[in-house]
């Protein structure tokens, strides 16, 4: 998922220098720059969502407890932590690490109003 963010990324920046060039038509920029706006929105969504990040892309900050999800496990999504070697349950028990496939951080608390 981190790659296709990338990708999003560079197609943005690729349109914005396109945008730049006087052999494209007035229609053609006005075109290419509202698709700029929307990749950066669909950018700055995934960010805030949460995504889930491949293991194989990258590995979470040690001792940060986040969610996990492996398709083979019983329980498909479970928190853990990775504590640097190897990933463990919240009772720090050790997990088979070839199990999680991916894993994201918790979502922010709700924001509750004060009565």
């Amino acid at each position: 998922m981190e790659a296709l963010l990338e990708i999003m990324e560079s197609a943005a920046n690729m349109l914005r220098g396109m945008t730049l060039d006087p052999a494209i038509p007035l229609h053609a920029k006005v075109a290419m720059s509202s698709k700029i706006v929307e990749l950066e929105a669909a950018v700055e969504l995934a960010l805030e969502n949460g995504l889930w990040v491949n293991v194989v892309d990258s590995l979470p900050d040690a001792d940060m407890t986040v969610m996990t999800y492996g398709e083979d496990a019983e329980e498909p999504i479970w928190p853990t932590y990775f504590d640097g070697e190897q990933w463990q349950d919240p009772m720090g028990h050790e997990i088979d690490g070839s199990m999680i496939t991916h894993w994201m951080p918790f979502p922010d608390p709700p924001v509750t109003e004060s009565v």
